[in-house]
């Protein structure tokens, strides 16, 4: 029938390394009749085979450069989003009526395809915009930076006051704060004498209790988390000689979650810096 001379004619033109309009030529000259809806459909998946074989060359090239190491030698590369299906999971059109377990999922991998393409054009954008927003938009990017907004507020400790939220949400998209209106106009600078901004880059960075003040912040709501977890912590254990030659930010007993007693350090990294010159290091 009219199916299967398509589909040998389809297989054949593949295997002579056509591809999009190409084969479509070629289902015709077996002397098929292609609905207008076959050819769009044709032309589409050409369109998305494409468009992943770019992306997943752009990937690849950028997985063989390095921008620069770290104080302990850790290579760092350019940021790309997770979760391009490999290319040999995109099926032609010829197996789509094939019993191929490939075509479980097969639009959500057409979609990531989509999605990853839209990723990379707005990353362009926020480039032409500045590199302090191209920053912020990778930054946001990040595996789980947004996993707070997926809390139920059903329990307290996933409850945050309205204030804060509009705050993170703010400085997520890139909004001027609206709680730095009054500071600003108060004329109030950083501990380090930087005027506070707009956008919250001194605020987050310098504030004026300054870096430690977050440091500390942040290690008292880790313990609280652990101690309602595991029963027990410590805040720069006193006994740190025993097991560092520094004092630990935090410290979990012996037998609590192993034979061995647990240390640990408290580091926090902003993507956009209070001077604006350091973005993207």
């Amino acid at each position: 029938g009219a199916e299967s001379r398509a589909a040998e004619a389809a297989k054949a033109a593949v295997g002579r390394g056509l591809r999009g309009d190409e084969v479509v030529d070629a289902i015709r000259r077996a002397g098929v009749v292609l609905l207008p809806v076959h050819l769009d459909v044709a032309r589409r998946q050409a369109r998305l085979v494409a468009a992943h074989a770019a992306l997943d060359a752009k990937y690849r090239e950028d997985k063989k450069t390095y921008y620069f190491y770290d104080k302990t030698g850790r290579a760092y590369r350019i940021y790309n989003p997770r979760g391009l299906p490999p290319a040999h999971t995109y099926l032609p059109l010829t197996e789509w009526s094939s019993r191929s377990n490939l075509l479980q999922h097969a639009q959500r991998r057409y979609s990531a395809t989509i999605h990853h393409s839209a990723w990379r054009d707005m990353h362009a954008a926020a480039g032409r915009a500045g590199r302090r927003e191209q920053v912020r938009f990778v930054s946001v990017s990040q595996f789980g930076a947004g996993a707070f907004l997926n809390a139920i507020p059903t329990r307290a400790h996933f409850r945050l006051p309205s204030y804060v939220l509009r705050f993170a949400l703010q400085r997520r998209f890139g909004l001027h704060l609206s709680m730095m209106t009054d500071v600003m106009a108060d004329g109030i600078y950083s501990q380090h004498g930087l005027p506070f901004d707009a956008l919250g880059d001194v605020a987050q960075n310098d504030g004026a209790a300054g870096h430690q003040t977050r440091h500390k912040e942040v290690l008292l709501d880790l313990v609280e988390l652990l101690r309602g977890k595991l029963g027990r912590g410590a805040v720069e254990h006193e006994f740190h000689c025993e097991h560092s030659t520094t004092r630990t930010d935090l410290y979990i007993y012996q037998g609590v979650i192993g034979d061995l007693p647990c240390i640990g350090d408290t580091k926090i990294f902003a993507g956009v810096p209070s001077d604006p010159s350091g973005a993207g290091r």
